[in-house]
């Protein structure tokens, strides 16, 4: 049986953070604001869903896309608009790119599914839960010591298949929700819905500026940033970094 190393993560620790300081210290006139903001901007991509050709059922129709419901939950978020204000990312170009005067570039992403990953990691980092996927916790865990142990480029058979990876076999510390993560998905010995998450938090990682894509041919790898602000704050919620922490054996 594998010792663990349970890690007590409490809120001075994250303190640690850079991203979590400077969402936790945003002013209430700037929070207001950004709040504002992000309503009137998913409002807007709202109306154009709801006015854009789709198939539906084989039949080409016009109505609003379901998948619009994790842009509108996005709307008085404080740990979405926290973090949008500490990245300095501009709400337009995130949630409504198409918009700009210049359009949408090669850089930017208008995935509605993608929002509610995004959204999810904004709570996690802010207040330590959120509904985020077992899976895209571990995932984010394995991607971060698969960086730091000196790796290059992270390959989507990597992605496909992390649950196999000497990161994942060899996890000995973390929190205890971690932990149950872990245990949950080797008793489920999970395969489709872990690649689907996997590659949601990679397109995520990319989005908030913890992750770069880079081209080989056709093929796209993805360049994980082991310090970049999303990640780091992550991996002190999840007890990867450990500032002050308490840690005890199980």
């Amino acid at each position: 049986m594998n010792i663990r190393n349970v890690v007590i993560v409490r809120e001075a620790d994250m303190s640690a953070s850079e991203l979590y300081t400077d969402m936790v210290g945003v002013s209430d006139r700037r929070l207001k604001n950004a709040l504002a903001a992000i309503e009137s901007v998913v409002n807007e991509r709202a109306e154009y869903e709801a006015n854009r050709e789709r198939k539906i059922g084989g039949i080409i129709t016009v109505g609003q896309s379901p998948d619009i419901r994790h842009a509108e939950a996005l709307i008085n978020n404080e740990a979405f608009a926290r973090m949008v204000l500490a990245l300095k990312i501009d709400p337009r170009s995130y949630i409504f790119p198409q918009s700009q005067e210049n359009g949408k570039s090669d850089s930017e992403t208008s995935n509605l599914k993608s929002y509610r990953k995004v959204r999810q990691i904004a709570e996690t980092v802010l207040h330590g839960s959120s509904d985020l996927e077992g899976v895209a916790r571990v995932f984010s865990v394995c991607v971060f010591h698969f960086a730091r142990n000196g790796n290059g480029l992270l390959n989507r058979e990597y992605c496909k298949a992390f649950l196999s990876s000497r990161e994942f076999a060899n996890l000995d510390t973390g929190t205890a929700q971690l932990f149950a993560d872990v245990d949950d998905i080797r008793a489920k010995q999970m395969s489709g819905g872990a690649e689907t998450q996997s590659g949601q938090m990679v397109r995520s990682l990319v989005a908030l500026k913890s992750a770069t894509d880079v081209r080989d041919g056709r093929n796209k790898n993805v360049a994980i940033d082991q310090d970049g602000k999303v990640l780091r704050a992550l991996m002190v919620r999840l007890g990867q970094i450990r500032p002050e922490s308490e840690t005890v054996t199980a």
